[in-house]
């Protein structure tokens, strides 16, 4: 057995030391691995593997190296603890000692770029019991090393490549000639001849037996310029080829002027519509597209072109509006024109839309309540104050119209009836009794049994209508009232609800999506350039232009924008405080409305002003309102920031 060889480890080189004695490892002189000229005889003081004079890897030492598994890699000796075969021999750290005894690591002694590559995988090896002084590390087992390849479906020489290298297996001569991969899907393959043919004379082979167009009897005409046949005709009967698909396709003689033809396609062209196939790829008027028309239930997709012909996209036939979600009619929008209905009498009296997200609705009246005297329909029976709850005094048998539903910014007439039945009308009144919140509208005149009354946002109302009789008793009545944008789009804004007075100057500003910067002069609709529609805009047709209705230059609003066929475009909603006149900061609420519904509004947003028009006056960024034409018909997307007025000048 060869001497005990040092582990790579420091530790242990140090602690064998002085047992070794003067075959250690201790890193003496020269060029070799820290052997004396005493010890194994292998490394001289001249050099061995790893000296300068030495055969070996020149910038390897014995404490451990990177070895890539070639030839000029394999060491004089075994480095131990690196787990490798260094010396090339088969066997990886042999004679090197180990510590404890029964130590287990892993081992491989196959060329290092295979060890994990195919069927190649480590092994084990054992720190066997002591033999003397010493344990060493035992054989490497368990270990699969690269063997050769064989057609199996496993890469069995760890190259990376599953049964390569097997070649192709050719067999048969002539038309019966053929060859196939000798290997296929892990399983040897078998070469199978085609099945010969009666020979005739086409230059080939037809009965695979090694001769060309050797048909019994006949002398075969061939491409040379000669009359081989002797039948008075040269080169005759030799056939046509035809190669290409499309209007690539092209078929020629076999043979011109003696000598042999190739057939060459057609160059391809770019595919239309015509029933033929240009691009020569084998499939007719592909890859031309699909057209489509209509909206909501009318929308239709065709193909481009069907049997060569172009076609034309007709959508289809729109029907009577339902409340199902869809647009029927296919006018862009769902469930609309469907109306409202009313219910219940008296204080029981309610309205609602007779459609809501494409579920229809179905009126509920109120709950009565005990008749009182009040004037008012408590029971919902139709009586007023019946059953002497008013004792002896008869107070005043009023009626109101019905519930009312008109277009925001329409004015609505309004006529009620009074009588006494122990007395006289002395007076009658109409107030608002509930509004959207930022309406400053009234009833015009205030009294009388007739009134005129603006409906300046949308939302809903309740005007009340009242007569008192000479013995001081009063009777009211209510009309509902539905205000409902006729436009697709619309944006109110107003500002200071509920105070007892507003002397504020705010501007409603709608920027179209390519305006370079507010205030522009045909991008920005606003007080100056507006007012009920002045500006062109996208798409085409009056239809699509925007219209400031109102510009309240000293109150609380409103002011609102509209749009009655929005295009499919982002708008810009900012609010600018003009000029105070003198009050001080304002509170402005900004709302939008798709399709007559309230889909966004905004907090309060205290606003300041610094002078008439001044530069640094606040601008607030409200939101943005994307026109979709489908389910709302927008969406809203929230700004909310303060800018100067300045900068507002310089950027969207």
């Amino acid at each position: 057995m060869s001497r005990p060889r040092a582990f790579g480890s420091v530790l242990l080189g140090v602690v064998f030391a002085g047992a070794l004695g003067s075959g250690c490892l201790c890193g003496g002189g020269g060029g070799g691995d820290g052997l004396d000229a005493s010890g194994d005889g292998r490394d001289g003081a001249a050099g061995g593997p790893d000296g300068a004079a030495g055969g070996g890897d020149a910038a390897a030492t014995d404490g451990g190296t990177a070895l890539d598994g070639g030839p000029n890699d394999c060491l004089a000796i075994e480095v131990c603890g690196d787990g490798a075969d260094n010396d090339c021999d088969g066997t990886v750290d042999e004679d090197c000692v180990c510590a404890p005894p029964g130590d287990v690591r892993e081992c491989y002694t196959g060329a290092p770029a295979t060890l994990g590559v195919g069927r190649c995988l480590q092994g084990t090896q054992v720190c066997g019991d002591p033999m003397g002084e010493f344990s060493y590390w035992g054989d490497c087992t368990g270990e699969v090393l690269p063997a050769a390849e064989t057609c199996n479906g496993v890469d069995d020489d760890c190259d990376g490549m599953t049964d390569d290298g097997l070649g192709m297996l050719s067999c048969g001569v002539g038309a019966c000639a053929a060859t196939v991969p000798a290997c296929a899907g892990g399983v040897a393959q078998t070469c199978t001849p085609g099945s010969p043919s009666p020979e005739v004379c086409d230059a080939i082979d037809n009965d695979c037996n090694g001769v060309v167009d050797d048909a019994p009897g006949a002398s075969c005409e061939l491409c040379n310029g000669m009359d081989d046949d002797g039948d008075g005709l040269v080169d005759e009967g030799l056939g046509w080829t035809t190669c290409g698909m499309g209007l690539c396709a092209v078929t020629q003689l076999n043979c011109v002027g003696g000598l042999l033809q190739t057939c060459m396609p057609g160059t391809p062209g770019t595919e239309i519509c015509d029933g033929n196939d240009n691009d020569c790829d084998g499939v007719v008027d592909e890859g031309l597209g699909v057209l489509s028309c209509g909206v909501g239930a009318c929308a239709v997709t065709t193909p481009a072109c069907s049997g060569g012909m172009t076609n034309v996209c007709t959508p289809g036939a729109p029907s009577a509006e339902i409340c199902d979600g869809n647009d029927n009619d296919c006018d862009g929008a769902i469930d609309e024109g469907l109306g409202m209905s009313s219910c219940g009498v008296g204080a029981c009296a309610r309205t609602t839309a007779n459609c809501i997200a494409g579920i229809p609705q179905t009126c509920t009246p109120g709950a009565p309540v005990g008749e009182s005297c009040n004037g008012v329909d408590d029971d919902c029976d139709g009586m007023i104050d019946e059953g002497g709850v008013c004792g002896v005094n008869m107070p005043p048998a009023v009626s109101c119209p019905g519930a009312v539903t008109a277009s925001t910014l329409d004015t609505v007439m309004l006529s009620a009836t009074a009588t006494d039945s122990d007395g006289t009308i002395v007076s009658t009144s109409w107030t608002v009794t509930s509004a959207p919140v930022g309406s400053s509208s009234s009833p015009m005149p205030p009294s009388g049994y007739a009134t005129s009354f603006w409906l300046d946002l949308a939302g809903s109302y309740v005007l009340t209508f009242c007569a008192t009789d000479d013995d001081g008793a009063t009777s009211c009545c209510s009309v509902p009232i539905s205000s409902v944008p006729s436009e697709d789009l619309r944006v109110e804004l107003f500002w200071d609800p509920g105070a007892a007075s507003s002397t504020a100057d705010v501007d409603l500003h709608l920027l179209y999506p390519t305006a370079p910067n507010w205030f522009s002069a045909t991008l920005d609709c606003y007080f100056a350039n507006c007012v009920f529609g002045s500006l062109a805009w996208p798409p085409a047709g009056a239809a699509g232009n925007p219209s400031l209705d109102v510009d309240d230059v000293n109150g609380y609003g409103p002011e609102n924008i509209n749009v009655n066929s929005p295009g499919l475009v982002t708008y810009k909603i900012g609010v600018h405080y003009w000029d105070d006149h003198g009050q001080g900061p304002t509170t402005a609420t900004v709302r939008v409305w798709c399709w007559g519904t309230m889909v966004y509004e905004s907090a309060p947003q205290t606003l300041v002003e610094y002078g008439p028009n001044a530069p640094t006056n606040d601008f607030w960024k409200v939101a943005n309102v994307t026109w979709t034409g489908t389910g709302a018909g927008c969406t809203v997307a929230v700004v909310d920031t303060i800018v100067t007025g300045a900068a507002a000048m310089s950027a969207p």
